[in-house]
């Protein structure tokens, strides 16, 4: 549950987007754009994010586990892999693509906590711009 935050629902439309077939630009700005990457599980993504700084992010999701499975790349065990993806040669495809990005951008794995080094925190801009 969400309580205290709306939810929106969003539709994919046929625009590509870093060699994604199909994406949504959230603010329509090119800030942050959730590429459809459904591999892993039908309507996984990818959600890329533009800082006003201009740094840059893809947050991956379970396209890896770990920023090695990108440095390599390479996809999970295959039992991990009969167990967890949907469509394997998907995530596979995913993560060529996300390799290929990451000379361009900060690469964040869902389960690799050392991928989140040097990101912002929101709470602490939260927390300044309350005062």
């Amino acid at each position: 549950m969400s309580e205290g935050h709306e939810i929106h629902r969003y539709d994919f439309g046929g625009t590509p987007y870093l060699g994604f077939p199909s994406s949504y630009d959230v603010h329509g700005d090119g800030s942050v754009v959730v590429a459809l990457a459904g591999g892993h599980t039908t309507g996984s993504v990818i959600v890329f994010v533009t800082s006003p700084a201009g740094q840059r992010y893809a947050f991956i999701g379970d396209v890896t586990w770990q920023l090695e499975g990108v440095r390599r790349p390479a996809q999970r065990p295959l039992m991990m892999r009969k167990l967890a993806d949907v469509d394997s040669g998907q995530v596979r495809e995913d993560l060529l693509k996300v390799a290929s990005l990451a000379g361009l951008m900060q690469v964040v794995p869902a389960h690799d906590l050392t991928a989140y080094e040097g990101i912002p925190r929101l709470a602490a801009r939260a927390a300044s711009s309350d005062s």
